[in-house]
Parts: C-alpha cells; sequence; structure tokens
C-alpha cells in the first residue's frame, strides 16, 4: 500500500531513524466541549499515523483566560494543568524596561549576590 503523501512518509521514517527528535507543539482553540473531543481525536491518530508518542505525563495545558469548565478539560485531555512564565532571568516579563521599580530589584538583588 503507498502511502498519499509519500514525502511525508519519508519524512516519518527519517525522524524515527533520528532518535525521536522532540519538538513542542502548540494547540490554540476554545475550550468547548466540541473542540476538546475534536483535540482529543487528533490526540488519539497521532499516534498511529505518525509512528510518534505523546507523552501526556509531560503534556501541560496553559490556560490563557478564564476557563469555566477547567476539570472538564483536563478530564478530557488527561494532562496537567500549567502556567505562563511570570518572570525570565529573574526580570518580570510584560514590564516596561525604564520603570524604576524593576531595575531597584535588580540592583538589590545584585548587591545581596556580591556580599555573600
Amino acid at each position: 500500500m503507498r502511502p498519499l503523501i509519500p514525502e511525508l512518509k519519508t519524512v516519518e521514517r527519517n525522524l524515527m531513524q533520528a532518535g525521536h527528535r522532540k519538538d513542542d507543539t502548540l494547540i490554540v482553540c476554545d475550550a468547548s466541549k466540541e473542540n476538546l473531543e475534536h483535540l482529543s481525536w487528533v490526540f488519539m491518530w497521532f499516534e498511529p499515523c505518525s509512528w510518534l508518542k505523546i507523552n501526556v505525563e509531560k503534556s501541560e495545558l496553559i490556560l490563557i483566560r478564564d476557563v469555566p469548565n477547567m476539570e472538564e478539560v483536563v478530564e478530557v485531555l488527561g494532562c496537567k494543568v500549567g502556567a505562563l512564565l511570570n518572570t525570565y532571568l529573574g526580570l518580570p516579563l510584560g514590564a516596561p524596561y525604564k520603570s524604576s521599580r524593576i531595575w531597584e530589584r535588580v540592583e538589590e538583588r545584585f548587591q545581596k549576590g556580591l556580599t555573600l
């Protein structure tokens, strides 16, 4: 049986031979019951079609807005709920870089590091 897209089959074989390369996937959708059911079907068919396994134990669901049916989302998808980073290297993300309040905290941490 020939694959519908021969190039895709070649890419899949190369991925398998290269030692299962790790990739991250970002899926953006509303948390409606219908979308969750469709997404769970996509996950279910992804493994047999791509020969790659989704590790649900390592998967995280990051909610952007308030989701009223969060328990249902977690139950349907079977993954844990994560959160977006608020800081990077000790600096708050999204804060204006000229804010004196931010740089006071950086200077304080720097001084604390020098005294140790």
